[in-house]
C-alpha cells in the first residue's frame, strides 16, 4: 500500500520487491546467486555496483535497509552479496547454494600491498594484519568483525601472506576447472564489463564499468585524523555510500565514525527509513 502511495520513493518500492521475494523465496531454491569474494582493496564495491546495474538485488557488506551483516532471511531475498564477510565463508556458501557463481576480485600483489596496508594503517594504526589481536583493537574487531578478519587476516604476518593464504585457499577449494562457476576479475587492471557479463549471461550496458574508492593515480592518501573523523577535504559521497560506511563503522565497533557518516547519509535522505533505524542503535 506504502509502494503505491509513494511511487518516487526508491527505498519504499525496494521494500515492497523485497517483501514480494520473501513471499515466493521458499519455492524457489534455485534462484540466482552471485557472491563477489576478495580481499579488502580488490574491487569488490565496484563488482557490486556494476551486480547492482546489471539487476542484481545486492548486498555489500551489510543489507543496506537494515545496516546488518547479511544472515538467512537475506541470503534468500537478495541476488548478490560481496566484502570480506563473504569472502570469509565462501565454501559455506558454495555447499549450500549449489547453482551459484563467484566472482573473485584479484589484484597484483604489490598495488594490492600498498593500498591495504595504508587503509588499515589510516583508519587503525596498524602495520600488520596480525596487530588486529592486540588489545587496543578489540573494541574494533569483536564478535562478527573479529571472526571474518580472523579468517582472512589476523592469523598472519604480513598483508603478503594473507593474500597468498587466501589465493590458496579459493584455488584448493574451486581447482583448476571451475565448471563455470568462478570469475577471475580485475577490476585494477581494466577488466570489467566484457568478462563479467559474458560470465553473468547479461547484455552489457552503455555506461562505463564503476570505479568505486579508487584513489587518483599518484595521490597519496591524507593522515586518518583522530578517532577516523571525516575530513572536509573528502570528495562529496552519496547518501548510500554514507550509509554503507557507517554500517561498516558501526559492525567494527567505531561509533563516533558510524555516528557521523549515518547523520550525512540522513541529511542527504531524510525519509529513508533503514538510516533512522541503525543511527537509533549508536
Amino acid at each position: 500500500e506504502a509502494s503505491r502511495r509513494w511511487p518516487s520513493d526508491q527505498g519504499l518500492q525496494r521494500l515492497s520487491r523485497l517483501g514480494d521475494r520473501w513471499l515466493t523465496s521458499e519455492r524457489q531454491p534455485d534462484a540466482e546467486k552471485v557472491f563477489v569474494i576478495g580481499l579488502s582493496r580488490t574491487g569488490t564495491t565496484s563488482v557490486h555496483q556494476a551486480l547492482v546495474q546489471l539487476g542484481f538485488e545486492g548486498v555489500h557488506w551489510v543489507n543496506p535497509l537494515t545496516g546488518r551483516l547479511p544472515g538467512e532471511v537475506d541470503f534468500q531475498i537478495f541476488d548478490s552479496f560481496s566484502d570480506i564477510n563473504i569472502s570469509a565463508r565462501f565454501e559455506t556458501l558454495a555447499e549450500r547454494y549449489p547453482a551459484a557463481r563467484f566472482v573473485w576480485t584479484q589484484r597484483p600483489l604489490e598495488s594490492w600491498n600498498r593500498s591495504v596496508s595504508t587503509h588499515y594503517e589510516q583508519r587503525n594504526g596498524i602495520r600488520s594484519p596480525n596487530e588486529l589481536r592486540r588489545r587496543q583493537h578489540t573494541g574494533h574487531f569483536e564478535g562478527q568483525s573479529g571472526e571474518i578478519h580472523e579468517s582472512l587476516y589476523t592469523l598472519h604476518s604480513s598483508w603478503a601472506d594473507a593474500y597468498a593464504a587466501f589465493s590458496a585457499r579459493v584455488e584448493r577449494y574451486f581447482g583448476a576447472v571451475s565448471n563455470g562457476r568462478l570469475l577471475r576479475l580485475s577490476v585494477t587492471d581494466g577488466e570489467g564489463w566484457d568478462p563479467l557479463c559474458r560470465f553473468l549471461g547479461r547484455p552489457i550496458p552503455e555506461s562505463p564499468f564503476p570505479h568505486a574508492n579508487a584513489s587518483p593515480p599518484g595521490s597519496c592518501p591524507e593522515p586518518a585524523t583522530r578517532g577516523g573523523a571525516l575530513r572536509s577535504s573528502e570528495e562529496p559521497i552519496g547518501g548510500e555510500t554514507h550509509f554503507e560506511k557507517g554500517s561498516q563503522a558501526f559492525e567494527a565497533g567505531d561509533v563516533v565514525l558510524a555516528r557521523q557518516h549515518l547523520e550525512a547519509a540522513l541529511r542527504l535522505e531524510p525519509e529513508r527509513i533503514g538510516v533512522l533505524v541503525r543511527l537509533a542503535r549508536c
